[in-house]
């Protein structure tokens, strides 16, 4: 399957594909809940929580 292709999220990229929106709709539909501050703080951060660190990965 050669028409994938895989990159590492870059900053600039989290508003550019509406990342947070894209994660938030997938948790809406696979669980059936929106946004729950205690389990999403990661994901209202992701720069802090994914890019920042020298030993992540957010794909």
């Amino acid at each position: 399957m050669s028409y994938f292709k895989v990159d590492e999220v870059q900053k600039d990229d989290i508003l550019l594909y509406n990342v947070k929106g894209f994660l938030f709709k997938l948790i809406k539909e696979e669980f059936g809940y929106g946004y729950v501050p205690e389990y999403h703080q990661d994901i209202k951060d992701l720069e802090n929580f994914y890019l920042n660190p020298v030993r992540n990965n957010f794909f």
